[in-house]
């Protein structure tokens, strides 16, 4: 049996931003449950930057409802085919911790070093705790 597409969401594009409605795409994804990415998570300024690793990222996770969500999306985080190895992301699949199934994610694909580590995990805690500064719309 194939599984269903679907996508982890852990930064801006997660439902308390309201970023989905603003790009379109928020009813071509559905969400489906809070999730767990294994990696680390970091702060890019703007939004966050996942970068592979031993962690636990706290992501929501959509069943892919339009496959155009996915083209949508990945030109927004810069990770559209014309970006090629300079792309500001890379959309992988990965197994999530929580639930283990599989899934799309993007991870940053540039060097994260000097920014500041999440090390919560968790974007969205550290932008409403005031962690990190708020997210750019």
């Amino acid at each position: 049996m194939i599984e269903p597409e679907r996508i982890a969401l852990y930064g801006t594009l997660m439902r308390s931003f309201g970023r989905q409605a603003r790009l379109g795409v928020a009813r071509m994804l559905r969400f489906e449950r809070r999730c767990v990415i294994r990696g680390l998570l970091f702060d890019l300024g703007p939004y966050p930057g996942l970068i592979a690793g031993q962690g636990r990222v706290e992501a929501e996770l959509y069943r892919v409802r339009d496959s155009a969500a996915l083209k949508v999306l990945d030109e927004f985080e810069g990770s559209a085919p014309p970006f090629g190895p300079r792309a500001l992301f890379v959309r992988r699949r990965v197994r999530l911790l929580e639930p283990r199934v599989e899934a799309w994610a993007y991870f940053f694909n540039r060097s994260a070093r000097g920014a500041a580590r999440i090390f919560s995990g968790s974007y969205q805690h550290a932008v409403f705790e005031g962690s990190v500064g708020p997210p750019r719309v």
